[in-house]
């Protein structure tokens, strides 16, 4: 059995990720869809990965996709992008938006 952590994007909710979770519980997996702290405007992509459960695979959607590279970074775990902003090391995160929507 893995445990996924399903990180929804900017202005989403965990419970958009519903018939994922149910799928894959289905499958005889775990799956965790975390609220993300978005409406703290103080909040940072840390706070964001701090409210990420513990899990074996990490799955970002669109700006999910920043916090799923930093909880696959200091936890060691997979990481899987969907439609998602993927951090480039070293790059200024406004840098890499302006190649994604040039």
């Amino acid at each position: 059995m893995t445990t996924f952590a399903l990180v929804h994007g900017a202005y989403g909710r965990g419970a958009y990720w519903a018939p994922l979770v149910a799928e894959l519980e289905a499958r005889g997996h775990r799956a965790l869809a975390p609220d993300l702290p978005i409406e703290d405007r103080d909040a940072t992509f840390d706070d964001y990965a701090a409210a990420v459960g513990p899990c074996d695979h990490v799955v970002g959607h669109s700006m999910g996709g920043v916090t799923a590279a930093l909880v696959a970074g200091r936890r060691g775990v997979p990481v899987t992008y969907v439609a998602a902003v993927v951090p480039r090391p070293g790059r200024p995160l406004t840098e890499v938006l302006s190649e994604a929507i040039a």
